[in-house]
């Protein structure tokens, strides 16, 4: 079976995050979220013999809401 070259670009989901008095944010649903996705990557490649070439998340650097201007709710990384 043959497959089209694939590289995934600016995967991930937006959380509102909440700043905790020591000023540390949990972001566990965002590590869950992108271990899945990196799992399920490796298993389209190793099984299914997906030809990626590469997987890049949102950004380091946080993105304004295309949609309301506002950094409530969070894209990038943590």
């Amino acid at each position: 079976m043959s497959f089209i070259v694939t590289f995934i670009v600016e995967n991930g989901f937006g959380d509102a995050d909440i700043l905790q008095k020591d000023g540390t944010i949990h972001d566990q649903k965002r590590i869950e979220y992108l271990k899945s996705h990196i799992e399920a990557l490796e298993k389209a490649v190793t099984y299914d013999g997906v030809d990626l070439i590469g997987y890049t998340p949102w950004g380091i650097i946080d993105i304004v809401s295309f949609t309301t201007g506002e950094m409530k709710k969070r894209y990038g990384m943590i």
